[in-house]
């Protein structure tokens, strides 16, 4: 049933983590050595690159997608802030800039309002706009 899967990722790196689109068009994936890219699942179009990043969840609509980017000195995270990418994903929004705390592992509810995460073992909820 169905047809053969064909890789849809170019060869330059390694690619983990697929998290497909809502709609289905659309997959956001993390490159091992590169950072975070949102592509189309059909191959066609070049991948967008969003920056480090990790932990994508998508808008219900899949228009947009939210994910963390950390830093760590080699020890301990030592920043962290989530970001939302919209409007064929160039447009890249830090939506916890000078909050002063790491967020991480950002997720969306399903009308698109909403954007959960994690801070050092507490949830936090704000606004998506």
């Amino acid at each position: 049933p169905g047809a053969p899967a064909v890789p849809i990722t170019p060869n330059n790196d390694r690619y983990i983590n697929p998290i497909p689109s809502p709609d289905g068009t659309h997959v956001a994936y993390l490159g091992m050595e590169s950072g975070l890219y949102v592509m189309r699942t059909d191959g066609t179009g070049e991948p967008v690159f969003l920056g480090q990043g990790n932990n994508p969840a998508w808008t219900s609509d899949g228009s947009g997608v939210v994910f963390d980017a950390t830093l760590d000195d080699g020890h301990h995270m030592v920043a962290g802030d989530i970001y939302y990418a919209s409007g064929n994903f160039s447009e890249i929004s830090n939506l916890t800039e000078g909050y002063g705390h790491i967020g991480q592992f950002p997720s969306i509810s399903p009308n698109g309002q909403t954007v959960v995460f994690e801070v050092d073992g507490s949830i936090y909820e704000g606004t998506l706009q």
